[in-house]
């Protein structure tokens, strides 16, 4: 699982970075304690910042499961997304699938897509990251996203 960093911008929520906070297999997924210390590092000093939880309906998901996963949220999405919208009301919850993008928040939001990404605030982000998780004696890999050969 990833969480998609915005800052508000008036009525848009333009994505400034990516950050991983979980791993799982296509039944299950589950945050890892040291990266969540980070984040929520994070979001304390930075509380103009907002983010989307995001994760994927894999082609093995959908095989696994069914292909309903292909298209909806799965029953366990839908609990998790209901009880963090109890204690965060502008919480935002996004599953990628491969045909669809579906988000859930109680404000109905739709995906504007873009061309460009803010490398300048990625950059600025993933630095601050870097200096939390190193001020904690953390010791774990950023997983910065890279082109293959390069």
């Amino acid at each position: 699982m990833k969480i998609l960093l915005y800052r508000p911008q008036g009525r848009y929520c333009p994505i400034e970075a990516i950050y991983m906070t979980a791993r799982g297999n296509p039944g299950h997924v589950r945050a890892e304690d040291q990266r969540m210390d980070v984040v929520n590092e994070f979001f304390r000093r930075n509380p103009d910042y907002g983010f989307v939880k995001f994760h994927t309906h894999s082609q093995g998901t959908i095989r696994i499961f069914g292909e309903q996963f292909a298209t909806h949220f799965s029953e366990g999405d839908l609990r998790s997304y209901e009880e963090q919208l109890r204690t965060n009301p502008e919480f935002i919850g996004m599953v990628v699938t491969p045909e669809t993008k579906l988000l859930y928040a109680p404000d109905n939001p739709t995906i504007r897509v873009v061309s460009g990404f803010p490398s300048e605030a990625n950059e600025r982000i993933h630095r601050e990251l870097e200096e939390i998780k190193r001020a904690f004696g953390y010791d774990f890999p950023s997983l910065t996203a890279t082109r293959r050969g390069h």
